[in-house]
């Protein structure tokens, strides 16, 4: 166990405009393995308002519910990150494990005084990107996709809400999580937008 080595934690932390995009796919496929009231209660007030072919509207209204139809917490990401006691926590970004992998794991292990075979570290970091790509591109070539269906393993990856998000949509997520966004780097990415 990672932690238990060095009595520090691995926080592992994504840039919450994905995060938000990649729940709604999440939340329309019923993808509730770990997380089923939340789905359940999502499902069941969006009903037919999940449209993904009108997604500006329905992202809205599944924002909304976020909020205000008890399930606050989930708009409190900057609360959730202002309890962590950062001293304790080694911080990974999930974008950084995504564009580099291999050097954040080496990196990860090395400060935990963890030693690992180089040639394994690289190939499990390739399979890993490419198992990911490699069903993107599967559903590309799918039937599904030709018939305008979405696939949920292909929503809300990373960078994908500069380009899916409207100015109402940033602006309700950033009203929730602006305070926070420059402790992970974050705040520099939104500017870009």
């Amino acid at each position: 166990d990672l932690a238990s080595r060095s009595a520090q934690s691995v926080y592992l932390v994504r840039n919450p405009f994905d995060v938000y995009v990649s729940l709604y796919y999440h939340c329309l496929f019923r993808n509730d393995k770990f997380n089923s009231v939340l789905v359940d209660h999502c499902s069941r007030v969006m009903g037919d308002d999940f449209m993904p072919d009108n997604f500006g509207q329905s992202f809205y209204n599944f924002l909304s519910i976020l909020y205000d139809h008890g399930f606050g917490y989930l708009s409190t990401w900057e609360r959730h990150v202002s309890d962590v006691d950062f001293s304790r926590v080694r911080v990974v970004r999930y974008e950084d494990l995504w564009d580099n992998n291999e050097y954040v794991v080496r990196s990860l292990l090395a400060a935990l005084n963890i030693s690992c075979d180089s040639d394994a570290l690289k190939l499990h970091s390739d399979l890993s990107r490419s198992s990911i790509l490699s069903s993107r591109r599967q559903f590309d070539k799918s039937e599904s996709a030709s018939s305008g269906k979405v696939s949920f393993s292909r929503r809300g990856g990373y960078g994908s809400w500069r380009t899916t998000l409207e100015d109402r949509h940033f602006a309700l997520i950033y009203a929730k999580v602006r305070h926070q966004l420059s402790r992970f780097g974050y705040q520099d990415m939104i500017q870009e937008r």
